[in-house]
């Protein structure tokens, strides 16, 4: 049920993307150690435009308004909203991506995470990596 909700996620924000991506798992893959940690993850996702596309007010945090206008699911907000400010910030945003991936909660992505993650379309999501 999480994967399709996050697929029917995935597919609303393909449809709104205008970057290209180039992104691959040695890529993010930063030391080389087979394994994508959170760090390398925000490392590679932060300077996308993603996150700042959906800020609608340019205030730096998702409201449950903005999130709700970029067609997510609102269960997930309220699952990545970890300080329960009713805000998300960058990290909430990709952490919560990155975590709905991490499927043995190991912090890191091994190489078939990170392609089921690619399966669901994440990377279509119009990143520039």
């Amino acid at each position: 049920m999480r994967n399709k909700l996050f697929l029917l996620i995935t597919a609303s924000l393909m449809s709104t993307s205008v970057y290209a991506m180039d992104c691959n798992f040695n890529n993010m893959d930063a030391d080389g150690d087979g394994e994508i940690t959170k760090d390398e993850f925000h490392s590679a996702v932060s300077d996308s435009n993603i996150y700042s596309d959906y800020d609608l007010n340019d205030d730096g945090y998702l409201s449950k308004d903005e999130f709700r206008e970029t067609d997510y699911d609102y269960g997930f907000y309220d699952a990545w909203d970890v300080n329960d400010d009713d805000q998300l910030d960058d990290n909430e945003f990709f952490d919560g991506l990155f975590y709905n991936y991490d499927v043995n909660e190991d912090d890191a992505w091994d190489d078939d995470e990170y392609y089921d993650a690619n399966d669901d379309g994440l990377w279509d999501w119009g990143w520039d990596i």
